[in-house]
């Protein structure tokens, strides 16, 4: 959709953002948060998501604002992917008008719950927003995902309900992660960020006994999603587990 450029992709982040840009055919450069001011020369394109996946860092709005402005002046682009800004919707991009070169994907399938329906949104200019629509056809959303996604959205009293219990669920699952050895080191009102050393052998104990979580190789860490509410014994008990002889931290 983009001539082929130079993006920048925040890290450590969403491992198909660099596998599918790379694919298309452009050089993707990984670059820290804390050293983005400094990148952005000579980028076409940078892609970040607030809340980061996996690590959980959220972005003022402000500061995106900022980013959104210097990436302008030098003809580039913005795109922010707010998967899991429901949780939190204060963050999002979406309560001001969007500047002409910024983009922002939501979708229903983290904080609704609905990944299986694979429905997506994009806010953007009417340029691109009538680029896409010509490049994915008439047919890119089904009728049983516009139904679902409809509910849920229009489904208020849930969503508050659900922004009010998910910080209780977040310091269970913190609570029960640091008492078998894991550090905690980020995370949002959906999933807990642990980096170890032993995020291999962890994940590989959890996926013997059903229990399936992210693993990241770089760094070395493991994503925990919120299980039901009949997975935390289940949960408990797999890492109880976890040898005592490895180093978890």
């Amino acid at each position: 959709m983009t001539p082929r450029g130079r993006i920048g992709v925040v890290a450590p982040s969403y491992a198909e953002y660099v596998r599918c840009w790379e694919k298309a055919g452009h050089d993707v450069i990984q670059m820290a948060f804390d050293q983005l001011e400094d990148s952005l020369q000579g980028l076409d394109g940078l892609i970040l998501a607030n809340p980061n996946n996996p690590d959980g860092r959220w972005i003022e709005t402000q500061a995106l604002n900022d980013l959104a402005e210097t990436l302008a002046r030098q003809k580039a682009w913005l795109l922010v992917d707010e998967a899991f800004v429901d949780s939190r919707p204060r963050y999002s991009l979406l309560n001001d008008a969007l500047p002409a070169n910024v983009m922002v994907l939501r979708s229903v399938g983290k904080f609704f719950g609905l990944a299986g329906v694979r429905l997506g949104f994009v806010f953007a200019d009417a340029a691109v927003r009538s680029l896409l629509a010509r490049r994915m056809g008439p047919w890119a959303v089904s009728g049983v995902a516009r139904w679902a996604g409809k509910q849920a959205l229009n489904d208020s009293r849930w969503q508050q309900q659900t922004r009010r219990k998910l910080p209780r669920q977040i310091d269970r699952l913190t609570a029960l992660l640091q008492q078998a050895g894991l550090t905690v080191t980020g995370g949002t009102d959906l999933f807990v960020y642990c980096q170890t050393p032993e995020a291999a052998i962890i994940h590989e104990i959890l996926a013997q006994r059903g229990i399936l979580v992210c693993r990241f190789e770089q760094p070395a860490a493991l994503r925990f999603g919120l299980p039901p509410e009949s997975g935390w014994k289940k949960l408990q008990e797999a890492m109880n587990k976890i040898p005592a002889g490895i180093t978890l931290r």
